[in-house]
C-alpha cells in the first residue's frame, strides 16, 4: 500500500459520513439514515436547509470515481437528474431526487415475474430513456437495480460506469466493474461499449420481468462468460409473439445485429398481435427464423474464440519448440563442432554412421483431436529419430513422438515425449520403437482397447526444466550409433 492511499484511507475512517452529518455543496444537506451500500458508494437519506428532500450518494476518491460525479447528463426523459453535487473530505458527493423504489424491489414484491401487460410500459419507460441518451451517453451497467421509480416513472440511474458514447474510454474507468448477468458479449471480450450494450442489457431484464427468471443463469462469472458469449437464450415463452421476437434481437451476440433504442420504442407501442391470421404466421415464422440465427451466432463465437484459443496454444508451442531445437542444436555445436548439422524449422545431425533428426513441429487437425476416447487434445506434434546410414540387418534406428498436449495435466499444455510399438503382428520393424502422429492410430494404441500399436514409451515432459535428461539420452544414443554400437531394445515396452 502507498503512503499516499495509507493516508486516504486514515482521513476516510477520520471523516465516517453519519445520520446528522452536515454537507455543504450548492445547498446545505444534512444526512439522514444509512439506506444502503450501493454502486460505488454510500447511500443516505437526506434533507436540505431549505426543505428539500433527497438521496446523497458519497462516492469515494478513488481512481474513476469522480466519472458518476463530473458525468453531465443530458436532459433527457427518464433519466434521473442530479439535485446537487459535489465534494465532502475524502469523498464525492452526489445528491439525487428520493425514489419510490428499485425495478428490482418491484420484482421481489411480485415474485419474481409480472404479466406483460406491466412489464410493456417499464420497457418503454426504460427504452425512452436510451433513446433520449443514444448516441451521446452509454450506461453500461443497466440492471434491474439501476431502474428506479420517480415521479410515476421508471427511470434510469447510477450512471458510474457510464461514458459519452463518442468518448476514448480512460484507464480507470472500471471496465470490469459492469454487473455479469446483464453484460453484452462485446463487454466480456472487453471491446468497445456502444448504445447496443444497452440494449442487450435490456433484453436480459425484460425477460427477467416476463419470466421470472435470467435467460443465462451462471451462477459464476466464469459460467455467464460463456453463456453470453456463447449460450443459445431461451425463448421468453410467456411473452406474445412480438415481444419475444424482440427480445430475442436484443440478445443477439453481434451488437450491430441488434434492434437501436428508438426502434425498440416504436416496437413496443404497436399493437401486440397482428390483424390478420396470414400476418400472424409469419411473426411465428419470424420468431423460429431469430431463434435459429441466435442459435448460429452462438455457434460462430464458439467456433471463432476456439480457433483463436488454439492458435493462441499454436504459438506457444511453437515457442517452446523452437527454444529446444535451440538448446540441441547448441550443444551438438559445442560437443562435437564437426559434426554436419541443418535446422530449416528441425534439427538434422549427422556424425559417423548414423544421423539425428529432430522434425519441424506441424499443428493437428481437427480429425486427431475428435476421435480422441482419452480426455486430451494434441495442438501440435513432431518426432525425433536415430538411424544408420547403411543397412544393418533388420533394425536400423529408433524415433519417438513430440506431442504439445494436455495429456499430463488437463490445465496445462507441454510438450512431451511417446513412443510406440507394434504387437501381435508378423510384420517386423526396421524402426521400433516407433513414432506416430495423433491420428487414430495413436490414440487407439493409447486407450484400453486391443490394438496393433501399444504404447512403448510412456508420457514423459522434455521442457519446463526437463530438457537436459532428454538431450542427453538422445545425443548419448547418437553418439552410440555413430560407432554401430545402438542396439534394438531387448524388451518393450521401456518405460511404462
Amino acid at each position: 500500500m502507498t503512503a499516499k492511499n495509507d493516508s486516504r484511507r486514515r482521513t476516510r475512517r477520520a471523516t465516517q459520513p453519519r445520520a446528522g452529518t452536515e454537507l455543504v455543496l450548492r445547498a446545505v444537506w444534512t444526512l439522514g439514515p444509512k439506506m444502503a451500500q450501493g454502486g460505488f458508494g454510500e447511500i443516505f437519506e437526506a434533507s436540505s436547509s431549505s426543505g428539500q428532500t433527497g438521496v446523497v450518494k458519497l462516492i469515494p476518491k478513488d481512481p474513476g470515481a469522480q466519472r458518476e460525479l463530473l458525468f453531465e447528463l443530458p436532459a433527457a426523459p427518464n433519466v434521473l437528474p442530479a439535485i446537487d453535487r459535489g465534494e465532502w473530505g475524502d469523498y464525492w458527493v452526489l445528491v439525487m431526487p428520493r425514489a419510490e423504489g428499485s425495478l428490482r424491489q418491484h420484482l421481489q414484491a411480485k415474485w419474481g415475474s409480472l404479466p406483460e401487460a406491466e412489464v410493456l410500459p417499464i420497457l418503454r419507460d426504460i427504452v425512452s430513456g436510451l433513446a433520449a441518451m443514444s448516441g451521446e451517453v452509454v450506461h453500461r451497467d443497466l440492471k434491474p437495480e439501476n431502474i428506479l421509480l420517480w415521479e410515476g416513472r421508471w427511470c434510469i440511474a447510477d450512471f458510474g460506469i457510464a461514458r459519452y458514447a463518442e468518448a476514448t474510454t480512460a484507464p480507470d474507468t472500471r471496465k470490469g466493474a459492469w454487473t455479469p448477468a446483464y453484460a453484452a458479449p462485446e463487454q466480456w471480450r472487453f471491446e468497445r461499449a456502444t448504445a447496443a450494450t444497452d440494449i442487450y442489457a435490456l433484453g436480459v431484464i425484460a425477460f427477467e420481468l416476463i419470466e421470472g427468471r435470467l435467460p443465462y443463469p451462471g451462477p459464476i462469472a466464469e459460467e455467464f462468460r460463456e453463456q453470453h458469449l456463447h449460450g443459445k437464450p431461451p425463448e421468453a415463452k410467456r411473452a406474445d409473439h412480438p415481444l419475444r421476437a424482440l427480445l430475442l434481437e436484443c440478445l443477439f451476440k453481434e451488437p450491430e445485429g441488434r434492434p437501436t433504442a428508438a426502434n425498440v420504442l416504436e416496437r413496443l407501442r404497436q399493437p401486440a398481435e397482428p390483424k390478420s391470421p396470414g400476418l400472424a404466421r409469419l411473426q411465428e415464422a419470424y420468431g423460429q427464423h431469430l431463434v435459429r440465427s441466435l442459435e448460429e451466432q452462438g455457434q460462430r463465437a464458439q467456433q471463432e474464440a476456439e480457433e483463436a484459443r488454439r492458435h493462441g496454444l499454436l504459438a506457444a508451442a511453437e515457442s517452446t519448440f523452437g527454444a529446444l531445437v535451440t538448446k540441441v542444436e547448441g550443444t551438438v555445436k559445442a560437443i562435437a563442432p564437426l559434426a554436419r548439422t541443418d535446422s530449416r524449422g528441425g534439427l538434422a545431425v549427422e556424425l559417423g554412421q548414423a544421423g539425428l533428426v529432430l522434425e519441424p513441429l506441424r499443428r493437428s487437425g481437427r480429425r486427431a483431436l475428435t476421435q480422441s476416447q482419452l480426455g486430451f487434445e494434441v495442438i501440435a506434434f513432431s518426432a525425433i529419430s536415430i538411424r544408420y546410414k547403411q543397412q544393418r540387418g533388420s533394425w536400423q534406428g529408433r524415433s519417438h513422438s513430440i506431442w504439445y498436449c494436455n495429456a499430463l495435466d488437463r490445465a496445462a499444455y507441454r510438450l512431451v515425449e511417446l513412443a510406440f510399438m507394434a504387437i501381435w503382428t508378423n510384420e517386423i520393424k526396421s524402426v521400433e520403437p516407433f513414432a506416430l502422429e495423433p491420428d487414430e492410430d495413436a490414440f487407439l494404441a493409447l486407450s484400453p482397447t486391443a490394438h496393433v500399436y501399444q504404447s512403448a514409451w510412456n508420457f514423459t515432459p522434455i521442457d519446463q526444466g526437463n530438457e537436459d535428461e532428454f538431450i542427453d539420452r538422445w545425443l548419448g544414443w547418437l553418439g552410440d550409433a555413430s560407432r554401430g554400437n545402438l542396439q534394438r531394445p531387448s524388451s518393450l515396452p521401456e518405460r511404462r
